[in-house]
């Protein structure tokens, strides 16, 4: 219930899906964890109405999968789990090429790594090792991934990230997940007849806040602007890495090569001085700046050599 964030709940169903097929074991085999991680899985899937691959889950099949591989040709299970991370840390590796958006921003998905550093730690418990810190995330990777911008819903605009519980009687968890699906992006509802948990981006909060009052009482409601957050993304990344000319760069200076932008409009002029251009020529479409006058020829004159 206190998830946020799309890869928060999918984690949880994780593992609640593994708390619901070991719970009556005494002592957990690899088989037992296999089929603990694939109904783990099951349920996480079930909990998106669109699940999208490269991202946490992806990441779980296939160490779901891993795990049943192990398990089937050896009963160890500290070498099935070690098998697992390896098989995670490639799937995790793979996450760019799946999803655009990741790939553009040069990052793998975060929900993901966080993922397969759970599955490192408990690998790590197994074997007695020190468990702490960010297992293996870099420094690099680690501001990358606080780099990655988010996509937005429309028309350049992010929206509200709402969140919230409804408490009440009979709740169709399916309806209410249709419904939420129809209205925004990146929905995701999970529960029961009694109490469900809702996620979902829109551009404006009254309609998923309204649909859920009127099944029922509504509980630890969250709504944050994503458009705000976005610019206090954009000026913290901007005063961590200044443009070129902000920085006394220009680019002949680093290449050697003077470099001359041919723009329409102010804001790609913008652009253009940020990255350290030698020069800027207003330009366009139907607007193109001649290098010299240029001559044409009469029917009546002669060419020229």
């Amino acid at each position: 219930m206190g998830a946020r964030g799309n890869s928060g709940v999918i984690l949880s169903q994780l593992f609640r899906g593994l708390a619901d097929a070991v719970k009556d074991k005494e002592i957990i085999t690899a088989r037992d964890l296999a089929e603990g991680f694939r109904v783990a899985v099951d349920s996480a899937y079930k909990a998106v109405m669109k699940p999208v691959e490269g991202t946490i889950l992806t990441v779980a099949r296939e160490a779901a999968q891993a795990a049943q591989q192990a398990a089937s040709r050896n009963p160890d299970v500290i070498a099935q789990l070690a098998y697992m991370v390896d098989v995670a840390r490639e799937a995790l590796r793979r996450t760019p090429e799946q999803l655009p958006v990741l790939k553009e921003a040069g990052v793998v998905d975060s929900g993901a790594k966080g993922l397969v550093v759970l599955l490192e730690g408990m690998l790590r418990h197994l074997r007695e090792e020190e468990v702490g810190g960010f297992a293996d995330v870099t420094q690099e990777e680690f501001e990358a991934l606080l780099d990655a911008p988010p996509e937005p819903l429309a028309d350049g605009r992010y929206g509200y990230d709402i969140q919230f519980l409804i408490r009440g009687e009979a709740l169709d968890v399916n309806a209410i997940r249709e419904y939420m699906n129809s209205i925004g992006d990146c929905a995701l509802v999970i529960g029961d007849s009694h109490l469900v948990k809702v996620h979902v981006h829109c551009l404006n909060p009254g309609p998923a806040l309204e649909y859920g009052a009127n099944l029922g009482m509504l509980d630890d409601i969250v709504v944050e602007n994503m458009d705000l957050q976005y610019e206090a993304f954009r000026a913290q990344h901007q005063a961590a890495h200044p443009p070129m000319a902000e920085a006394g760069f220009r680019m002949e200076e680093m290449t050697g090569v003077g470099t001359v932008a041919v723009v329409l409009g102010d804001g790609f002029r913008q652009v253009f001085e940020s990255l350290g251009v030698s020069a800027v020529v207003t330009g366009g479409q139907t607007m193109n700046p001649a290098p010299r006058r240029s001559w044409r020829p009469s029917k009546l004159s002669k060419p020229r050599p």
